[in-house]
């Protein structure tokens, strides 16, 4: 797809969702939120459900989150084309926060007084905290993005329900996991500066020290980065067997790029939360039918297999409405969010009112919200759905192999 011509499309959307909030604002003219009546509840009527979002459309992570953001917006498309939630269909339309923290600012005190029944998705490290600060002081439900923050869930926010478990957590729970499966190692870092990751850092470090090997103290990139030759270089010359990581795929591809070209491997693997089992990452990185890292990526991811059955659903979903995208681990992820976000909905008992939304998701018991997805329990004191994980090896043929799971430290 042309990317003028997407991003065009995407500011048309725009207006015709400002006419949507229109009518459901006339629509609910008049009622509270807790009138009593589901029609009447805000950003819903009788026959839609509106979403608002904020996400990088544009900017210097838009190639990576992209793929979420569209793989969400196919299951909500798909949805639809079946009858929507309940006879009611999802509107979503994100804005363009363009991986900035002011943008994301404006677009979340917009969203939080337009007539909305939640905030749904978005993707980035950077914005998700001051969306959640508009989200709480409107009283307005912020559910799922695809963000790997520990701030979103530690403490818990009355209205705020995270998705996944932050990169640092992630990758605390990651290193005893291959420690005592492929053997310990001297750890070197590659990483983003992210909320919280600088205390997971400290922990691993402690973790490793006290394994009896070595942590080598590594630099933070940032999003802009364009020159990753003197981190190969200083990687290269600390001689690492794992190198965690927490670059989105786009990124690290531009890295390993770089690697290559100075002869830089880590002896045994990266570790990495989530991002690098995209094809954004694997696929430029296959030569006659091998992968240049086959077997040194492991993975902590948060769905099955995309040839499991249990992600059927999602992967047609993918292949109709997001069709320039493969279905991987990360369009799996934007596209189960999706499903979280509808599962949800479909439970709801009663009136379709913001509060009805919370006690459902502080009610979830082992339940299951996608099949391609480990069961959810939350409460009033746990807003974080996803609190174990799946590992994953990138094989010699470049692709994913179940390698086990991993319960997730969520103090990082």
């Amino acid at each position: 797809m042309n990317a003028r011509r997407h991003h065009a499309g995407r500011r048309r959307a725009g207006w015709a969702l400002a006419g949507v909030l229109l009518a459901a604002a006339l629509t609910a003219c008049g009622s509270s939120e807790e009138s009593g009546a589901s029609a009447t509840a805000k950003g819903v009527t009788d026959t839609q459900i509106v979403l608002g979002g904020t996400a990088p459309l544009t900017g210097p992570v838009a190639a990576s989150c992209l793929e979420y953001t569209e793989s969400a917006e196919a299951w909500f498309k798909h949805v639809n084309a079946k009858g929507g939630v309940n006879g009611r269909t999802i509107v979503w339309d994100p804005l363009d926060d363009a991986y900035d923290l002011a943008r994301a600012g404006a677009n979340a005190r917009s969203l939080v007084d337009a007539d909305i029944f939640a905030i749904f998705g978005g993707c980035g490290s950077l914005q998700p905290p001051v969306v959640e600060q508009q989200a709480e002081r409107a009283q307005v439900p912020y559910l799922f993005p695809t963000a790997f923050l520990p701030a979103l869930y530690n403490p818990v926010q009355r209205y705020t329900f995270a998705q996944f478990p932050s990169y640092g957590s992630q990758l605390v729970s990651l290193v005893p996991y291959a420690f005592e499966k492929y053997g310990k190692g001297n750890v070197g870092a590659l990483m983003l500066q992210t909320p919280g990751i600088d205390q997971a850092l400290t922990e691993i470090k402690k973790n490793v020290t006290e394994a009896g090997v070595t942590y080598i103290d590594g630099e933070y990139l940032t999003a802009t980065t364009s020159d990753f030759t003197p981190f190969v270089l200083k990687l290269k010359q600390a001689n690492p067997d794992y190198v965690l990581t927490n670059l989105p795929p786009a990124n690290m591809l531009q890295f390993e790029k770089a690697a290559q070209a100075q002869g830089f491997a880590p002896n045994k693997a990266y570790l990495n939360a989530q991002a690098l089992a995209s094809a954004q990452f694997t696929d430029p990185l296959m030569s006659g039918g091998k992968s240049a890292l086959g077997g040194k990526v492991l993975a902590s991811v948060a769905t099955a297999s995309p040839t499991d059955p249990a992600s059927a659903e999602c992967a047609a979903a993918i292949k109709e409405y997001a069709p320039r995208y493969t279905v991987n681990y990360v369009s799996l992820a934007g596209c189960t969010g999706a499903v979280f976000m509808t599962s949800t909905l479909e439970k709801i008992s009663g009136d379709l009112t913001r509060e009805n939304l919370i006690s459902t998701l502080e009610s979830l018991k082992d339940t299951s919200l996608a099949p391609n997805a480990l069961p959810v329990t939350m409460s009033t004191t746990d807003h974080l759905a996803t609190k174990k994980l799946y590992v994953v090896k990138l094989g010699d043929d470049g692709t994913w192999l179940p390698d086990g799971s991993i319960d997730i430290d969520t103090n990082f």
